[in-house]
């Protein structure tokens, strides 16, 4: 009878340890196990996502989140004005616009596809910090009312103060709501690119036409 009790002591022992196991070597929902070099490996080849990205992933995490959490929205009856936190990148942790010089927006429109497709609004302007408060980038401001004046299926870009417009799968009439779904840095000179997906951030950053 020792024996069984013990045999089923161990037996309930097992599932624990396991589970222990899962909890420290797992991100994500992936498990981990640790080659000879002491690099994460995915116990799932089909789920890859190795060490070397787990802090980008993080920082994009921590990113998603200053920019649902802290950007600063005003709204009037024919604009918009938006104004990011500053965020600070590579190893050196400088600031977005110095690395980035420009800053692209692109919203989607809500419950509305045109081919299956939603329509789009893309804000590009330049990256630069706030002249009165370095913590925040410059204010970006988007003109409903000019927009709305444009025929909606303009394929042209609109340009505004310092930033161009450009718009996709727009037909007849403006779609009313839209969402923010992408922030993409972009380095001109280096032909590289920092892009937060943001669209299902809580909370969302939305606009009404």
């Amino acid at each position: 009878m020792k024996f069984l009790n013990g045999k089923f002591s161990f037996l309930i022992f097992i599932p624990i340890l396991f589970g222990f196991f899962i909890s420290i070597y797992s991100w994500d929902g992936v498990v981990y196990f640790f080659d000879r070099d002491n690099s994460r490996i995915p116990a799932d080849s089909t789920n890859v996502f190795s060490f070397k990205n787990l802090k980008s992933r993080i920082k994009s995490h921590s990113n998603k989140k200053i920019i649902a959490e802290q950007t600063i929205i005003s709204r009037s009856n024919n604009e918009i004005t938006l104004n990011f936190k500053n965020i600070f990148v590579g190893e050196k942790k400088a600031s977005v616009c110095k690395t980035y010089q420009n800053i692209e927006l692109n919203f989607v429109a809500l419950n509305v596809a045109v081919s299956g497709e939603p329509p789009t609004i893309t804000l590009n302007t330049l990256c630069t910090e706030d002249s009165s408060n370095a913590e925040y980038i410059s204010t970006i401001t988007i003109p409903l009312d000019e927009i709305k004046s444009l025929p909606p299926s303009s394929k042209e870009p609109f340009l505004f103060e310092k930033s161009t417009f450009s718009f996709s799968n727009i037909e007849d009439e403006w779609p009313i709501d839209f969402r923010l779904k992408t922030v993409t840095f972009i380095d001109n000179n280096k032909d590289q690119k920092l892009s937060i997906e943001v669209f299902d951030t809580k909370p969302s950053i939305e606009f009404q036409l």
